[in-house]
């Protein structure tokens, strides 16, 4: 794995202890004959990317770097049962090539000659000479002092490196995956016990009916259908009762429910009565008459849809063949069916009605049935004398389903040259909004480039306008932005390239109660035709719109800091003042340091103008207003007391170095 990312105790890292590749603490550092370390993960993947051939990723280094056989040795010499025999030593890892009298070579260690292996592998250094193991390094980085990877969720955890890993096997702010394999949430460890009972959505949870064991995300759908959960017949109302014992319950022919209501036997020929079991008996013998006119209208409604079956198309003609054996079915069984109805009729006639009544249904019944199958052998006629035409019109199908199958081939065709078409063109949309995107983007580019030489001074001096300062304070003060860079100005076309840089929430020992102002030293395209370091004094001014008393601090540049060297990247650290006016100051009504939500600063960067008594003036021409205040700052260790007082009119300073 790479180097350590952790979060160090005190100052930053020496360089000594990153890795030439990740830039991290070293992981098993690997010390290389050019004298850089790896982690030994990073090496390895170096190596594997460049198939052997790899060279050092320092820029200023290039050197190969052989991961290869050791290649080290000495001669020595084994006293004892051996006879005396050469052998070639590594220096490193004590492997040894043994010449036997055979020639054979066989790999072993310094210790007797029973130990000795055939195994040309051991002719591999274990311990790479190029790429030694850097145990001192090793030692040292194991003993930083690191705060626990969790240090910003409150844990307050600290110790040395090779500690860390203990810590997070019991850190309670450690986040650590779900038991349950698909909750997929990662919760910190002091929180799992409550995550596992109150909130994931695979707890488990048993069913209060059944006592079975659901997840809770399953457990509604599961009470929904339970077999044990409690129900109530809604005919008898009998409580008490589970799902599964309603069922029963309320099965049509076991079922104990006395209040169970059963459709009537007739219900397929238009009954629509539901009773009770006990009066269905009742019901049979009250309703025989209605009974066998609804089995009549049936019949009639039969052979009505019998005629209409003229009428229809070739697809139903050709469906009389099936339905008219069966309607011939249906009516023999009918025929049984009633005269089964005019058995139980005469019998229920015997015990009470007039058998005429009876014999004349019976009569008109018969007649009846008889007429239906006339009509049902005209139909068979019919048939019959369709069917010729049915073959030619199952030739013309054949022929429309060629046609049908030809048009769904060239609809599938072009539905798919349709979908080509469509993808095509959302490529090139596709492709077209990043090249507006990019023109958008070079666009911003070009009118940020623009506005910035329109800004731009090139005599060392820049007025800064901060306006929506209130918005930008709050922004500020909530942490979103807390900083803002000015436009950078030059001291001349060829000179230093500088800007500012303003905390308006304060930064460092000023920070809540103070605006902090920083200057920038940036690189410039004629940084080598200029003096290092920066010598040139620098002055900040915070106007007073009102004219009373301007806020001013200037330092000289400490030419052994860093921040005044010659820029070897965009920009040094800033170097300034982070206490250059307090909020409350900056907020008191006897001022207009802010005016109409916009706020103005003077940049002056020049050689001193000292006056005949050894004032020095204020850079950028004189400034109207009353006797101003003194501050003192101190900047890279040099000291500066600044004076404003009125003189003669104007604002001059004076400078005293302690």
């Amino acid at each position: 794995m790479p180097g350590y990312s952790v979060k160090l105790k005190g100052e930053g890292t020496d360089p000594k202890y990153c890795c030439s590749c990740c830039a991290l603490l070293l992981n098993e550092p690997r010390q290389t004959s050019c004298g850089h370390r790896y982690c030994k993960s990073c090496l390895e993947d170096l190596n594997g990317a460049s198939a052997g051939h790899l060279t050092c990723k320092v820029p200023s280094c290039g050197n190969s770097i052989n991961i290869g056989e050791c290649g080290q040795g000495s001669k020595v010499m084994l006293e004892g049962g051996l006879a005396a025999r050469s052998f070639l030593a590594c220096l490193f890892c004590w492997a040894v090539a043994l010449r036997v009298p055979s020639g054979k070579t066989v790999s072993r260690r310094l210790e007797t000659e029973s130990d000795a292996v055939d195994d040309r592998d051991f002719l591999m250094c274990p311990i790479t000479p190029l790429t030694l193991h850097n145990r001192a390094i090793e030692k040292e980085i194991q003993k930083f002092e690191v705060f626990c990877d969790n240090n910003d969720d409150g844990c307050t955890w600290e110790g040395r490196l090779r500690q860390l890993q203990t810590h997070l096997g019991e850190c309670e702010y450690e986040k650590i995956a779900c038991i349950h394999k698909d909750c997929g949430e990662r919760i910190p460890r002091r929180d799992l016990s409550k995550h596992l009972t109150d909130i994931c959505a695979l707890r488990a949870t048993t069913c209060q009916w059944c006592k079975e064991s659901h997840s809770f995300k399953d457990i509604v759908k599961h009470q929904e259908s339970c077999p044990m959960a409690p129900a109530r017949c809604k005919w008898c109302g009998k409580k008490g009762l589970t799902r599964s014992q309603l069922q029963d319950h309320q099965h049509p022919q076991t079922g104990d429910c006395p209040n169970m209501k059963l459709p009537c036997h007739f219900e397929p020929v238009g009954c629509q009565e539901k009773l009770e079991k006990k009066q269905h008996g009742d019901h049979q013998k009250k309703t025989i008459e209605a009974h066998l006119n609804m089995v009549l209208t049936m019949l009639l409604q039969l052979a009505t849809n019998v005629e209409g079956y003229r009428d229809q198309d070739i697809e139903a003609q050709e469906n009389m063949r099936v339905v008219i054996p069966r309607l011939d079915k249906n009516i023999k069984d009918q025929d049984s069916k009633i005269t089964q109805l005019v058995q139980k009729l005469s019998d229920y006639q015997s015990e009470g009605g007039t058998a005429s009544e009876s014999s004349g249904l019976k009569a008109a019944l018969e007649n009846r049935v008889e007429q239906m199958r006339a009509k049902v052998e005209i139909m068979t006629k019919k048939l019959a004398a369709w069917e010729p035409s049915v073959g030619t019109f199952e030739g013309i199908v054949a022929v429309l389903n060629r046609e049908i199958e030809k048009c769904s081939s060239q609809m599938e065709t072009h539905e798919r040259q349709r979908r080509q078409d469509i993808e095509i063109l959302e490529r090139k949309v596709r492709s077209l909004e990043r090249i507006i995107a990019l023109k958008d983007a070079s666009a911003v580019h070009a009118e940020q480039c623009l506005l910035n030489q329109t800004m731009t001074s090139y005599d060392g001096i820049l007025t800064w306008k901060i306006t929506d300062f209130t918005r930008k304070r709050h922004d500020a003060i909530t942490g979103k932005t807390t900083f803002i860079y000015s436009p950078y100005f030059f001291t001349s076309r060829t000179g230093y390239k500088m800007c500012a840089r303003i905390y308006l929430n304060g930064d460092g020992m000023g920070k809540g109660t103070h605006v902090s102002l920083f200057f920038v030293l940036m690189r410039g395209h004629f940084d080598r035709l200029l003096r290092w370091p920066f010598r040139q004094k620098v002055t900040f001014l915070l106007l007073d719109l009102n004219n009373r008393e301007h806020v001013i601090d200037a330092f000289r540049p400490n030419p052994t800091s860093s921040s005044f060297q010659r820029p070897t990247s965009d920009m040094n650290i800033a170097s300034g003042c982070p206490l250059f006016v307090p909020h409350s100051q900056l907020d008191s009504s006897s001022h207009a340091y802010v005016d109409e939500d916009t706020m103005f600063i003077r940049l002056t960067e020049r050689h001193e103008e000292r006056t005949s008594t050894g004032d020095v003036h204020v850079p950028g021409g004189p400034l109207e207003g009353r006797a101003g205040r003194v501050r003192t700052e101190r900047v890279d260790h040099v000291l500066t007391v600044v004076v404003i007082q009125e003189h003669e009119g104007h604002l001059e300073l004076q400078h005293e170095k302690c």
